[in-house]
């Protein structure tokens, strides 16, 4: 038998927990911690193996289920300027929704759906008033929800495209090639360069229209 995937959620573990208050919609908290492949664009990646993390909270509403929370990845990549290793974490905040498929694309109103400032949110909530299309929900069937696509976006929309080490990183002289934050060299970095003295010798007639 196949193993269930750690990022899939029950909605009856969702809707079993009932309202806690008079008027407030049911409520869970899940964590989740398990390795994803693929995670990666021009420039960086999460490591083979290594542990994307998710903190959420699923809460039901009228036409769905809100999923919020927290996501974080490890990430390395090769730093722009020294071209060695850089390494960090991402610590995404993430707001999504969830409609079941075939849910028609709009319900109620709000003002509009937009990304959240982590680039991640595709959803948006408005005092319970949901705005819903087809391109800015995720999809469910069934009785689970699967908040793998959810992670996986987070973590590829927000990997660094050009990564640095440091923001102190002093790159590698453009002369001799050293690295700079290990080493110093003699090298005039701030001479000319003969090899822009073809373009120095051009001369434009400023009187031609």
């Amino acid at each position: 038998m196949r193993a269930r995937s750690q990022w899939r959620v029950s909605l009856a573990d969702l809707l079993g927990t009932g309202r806690a208050l008079v008027g407030s919609w049911p409520k869970l908290e899940v964590s989740r911690s398990a390795a994803m492949e693929g995670l990666e664009v021009t420039g960086s990646s999460v490591p083979a193996g290594a542990l994307v993390e998710a903190k959420l909270t699923l809460e039901a509403v009228q036409h769905g289920v809100i999923v919020a929370g927290k996501v974080s990845a490890p990430w390395q990549g090769e730093c722009r300027r020294c071209l060695e290793v850089a390494r960090g974490t991402l610590d995404i905040d993430v707001r999504e929704l969830f409609c079941e498929e075939g849910v028609a694309s709009t319900h109620g109103s709000a003002s509009g759906a937009s990304r959240g400032a982590s680039g991640a949110s595709r959803g948006a909530s408005l005092e319970g008033e949901l705005l819903v299309g087809s391109e800015l929900a995720y999809a469910f069937s069934g009785d689970e929800i699967d908040l793998a696509p959810l992670v996986r976006d987070a973590v590829l929309l927000n990997l660094p495209a050009a990564p640095l080490c440091g923001e102190g990183c002093l790159g590698l002289c453009p002369s001799c090639g050293i690295d700079l934050n290990r080493e110093s060299c003699d090298c005039d970095r701030n001479g000319y360069d003969e090899r822009w003295a073809p373009l120095a010798a051009l001369r434009f007639d400023e009187g031609r229209s």
